[in-house]
């Protein structure tokens, strides 16, 4: 007789982590290899470097943790708020309900397992001035950020913005 399966396996989060986490490795050893030398047309049409498309990947799977996909809800749709910081993914925050099955709302984490860094190994940024301006930001090539009270992001220079919920308006 067989013994019964198991039904022990990954989530869909779990999985997004381990990409998050893969990206952020990846574009961290191309960085160092000298990566940058290498220009590709991204998605949107730009000439990038080869640091620069990796760290946008890694937004854009941070941005689907945050504010979900239509397959995985993510942090907005279990808490009902963005978090304050990053950290928020990690460790639950202070006054943040635990998930609770039958309402479907609360902290349903971790969410990451670690804090994210973008290409050039510094840490990828929540800024907030308001909802609506919300996103997520990378210093870049020169690892600052230039963003910090700039709630369009016009004045980022070599920052790589992903807003959360809305489109670029830039």
């Amino acid at each position: 007789m067989l013994p019964p399966l198991s039904k022990k396996g990954l989530t869909l989060l779990e999985l997004v982590v381990v990409l998050v986490v893969l990206v952020a490795l990846s574009g961290i050893v191309l960085s160092r290899l000298g990566g940058d030398g290498l220009r590709v047309r991204g998605p949107d049409g730009q000439e990038r470097s080869g640091a620069e498309l990796v760290t946008i990947t890694n937004l854009q799977r941070l941005r689907d943790i945050l504010v979900g996909t239509p397959d995985q809800p993510g942090y907005l749709q279990d808490v009902g708020a963005l978090p304050e910081n990053l950290e928020a993914l990690i460790t639950r925050p202070d006054g943040v309900p635990v998930f609770d099955r039958a309402s479907r709302s609360g902290w349903n984490g971790p969410y990451l397992t670690a804090s994210v860094r973008d290409a050039w190994g510094e840490w990828v940024v929540l800024q907030q001035g308001n909802t609506s301006n919300a996103r997520l930001v990378s210093g870049g090539p020169n690892q600052e950020i230039d963003t910090l009270d700039d709630a369009n992001g016009s004045n980022r220079v070599d920052d790589l913005l992903l807003f959360l919920l809305r489109e670029d308006p830039l």
